[in-house]
This record gives C-alpha cells, structure tokens and sequence, in this order.
C-alpha cells in the first residue's frame, strides 16, 4: 500500500515539475535526489504525467467549449431582432430620422444619413416587402385577346413550311 501511495506522490510531484515547465534532465535529477527514483523510472513517471496533463487540458478544453458555446448562444439570440425591428430600421433611415456615429480624425460625430443611404435602404425595404416585382407584359391585340403566332398556328393545324421552294 506505501509503494502505491509513493508511487502517486512522485505522479504528483513530476506533473507539477512538468507543469512548471522544467526539462527532463531537471526532473531527473530532482526524482533521482529527493526520492531515489532512478532515470527509468522517472521516464516512466513522465510519461504518465503527459498523459494525466493532456487529460486535464481535454476536460478544460470541453468545459471552455461548453462555456463558450453557452455564451454565444446567448449573445446570438441577444443579436436576432424581428422582421418588423429591421422595417423600423429603415424606415427611419428613409425618413431621416436616423443619426449615424462616424469616426473622422479619431473624434465620433453623429450625423445625419447619407442620400445614398437612404437610397440603398429604401430599394432593401422595397425589396422586402416585394414591391419592385418586374411588371408582366403579355402580346396582346388591341383589343385585349391574346396575339397567334402564325407559324406555330399553321405547324398545329398539320401544315409543313417550306424553305427555298422545294
């Protein structure tokens, strides 16, 4: 029982070696002084150690995503406004009712929005609220009926065209 509590103790002490950022000969010489641990076993010791600090780095690691992903979530849904928020938006930019920030010089200033973004933000509202559909134009007679397109008219009624008379 003594070997394998010595055996942990000296596990302990050369991943904290390790983690403290001493080299191999260190290590060594250290295990070798203070616990008569000679070089072989000490490199087994040290392999054992890498493996117990990369699983500790994995489970940090997995922790951080695990945070990470949680946060951003949170932000993203933060972030996500309404349809109806963005039409908001923009129209009060085609209003001109919208102060921008901008940076001249490194001093922010508000201004008022630009024509061309005013422009752009009207042709975006337009656009979705489906109001620059094109316009459908069919060929139609004066009188409203559709036009017949002759050629098609003739090749339905089981004519042949004939080409350079022969």
């Amino acid at each position: 029982m003594a070997k394998v509590a010595g055996k942990d103790k000296h596990l302990a002490d050369v991943v904290s070696m390790l983690e403290k950022g001493l080299e191999r000969k260190h290590i060594c010489e250290k295990m070798r002084k203070d616990a008569k641990v000679n070089p072989a076993t000490t490199d087994r010791l040290i392999k054992e150690a890498k493996e117990v600090i990369s699983k500790r780095n994995e489970e940090k690691e997995a922790i951080r995503q695990a945070t990470m992903s949680k946060d951003y979530a949170e932000a993203v849904k933060e972030q996500i406004i309404s349809d109806t928020e963005i039409e908001a938006i923009l129209c009060k930019i085609v209003t001109g009712q919208m102060e921008v920030e901008d940076v001249i010089q490194g001093t922010p200033i508000l201004r008022s929005v630009t024509p061309n973004e005013v422009i752009n933000a009207a042709k975006t509202l337009f656009a979705k609220r489906g109001s620059n559909a094109p316009t459908k134009v069919a060929d139609v007679n004066p009188d409203g009926s559709a036009k017949v397109d002759p050629l098609a008219e003739l090749i339905k009624k089981g004519g042949k065209l004939i080409i350079g008379g022969k």
